[in-house]
């Protein structure tokens, strides 16, 4: 990567390369989850210092460097620990009973959450693609 490189937008990922790219390949996408994934006997969350609770550091990232996908599944929802939000009100939120797995499994919006494919796919061959999919000029 060159030393005055960026990112073009917030939307780090260029969403038709990865699609034509997941279709030509036929890729199997499997995503290990720690925060939602029954496969686990143990759940993790990350608090954000802000008070906001994410799946996992990835995601908090990407919302803060402004990622589209992330920003358009969590702008329906308030899960930001207050008086008046408890932990259990965001675990038990849409988001993370249904946005999330939905991304996990290619169904949200029929894709898969990108953060997840980029950071916790079991097939390598995905995850180092990704990498030369995203929008840096």
């Amino acid at each position: 990567m060159q030393e005055n490189s960026k990112f073009t937008s917030p939307d780090i990922y260029d969403d038709a390369l990865i699609q034509k790219y997941i279709s030509k390949n036929n890729y199997n996408i499997d995503i290990d989850c720690f925060s939602i994934s029954e496969e686990w006997d143990f759940y993790e969350i990350f608090l954000n210092a802000d008070g906001s609770i994410f799946p996992c550091c990835f995601h908090a990232n990407k919302i803060q460097t402004g990622e589209k996908q992330i920003n358009e599944m969590y702008g329906n929802y308030n899960n930001v620990l207050s008086k008046d939000n408890k932990i259990e009100n965001i675990l038990n939120s849409d988001l993370f009973k249904k946005d999330l797995p939905a991304g996990m499994n290619g169904n949200l919006d029929g894709k898969y959450c990108y953060t997840c494919m980029d950071s916790c796919s079991n097939n390598i061959n995905v995850a180092k693609k990704l990498i030369s999919l995203k929008q840096i000029t």
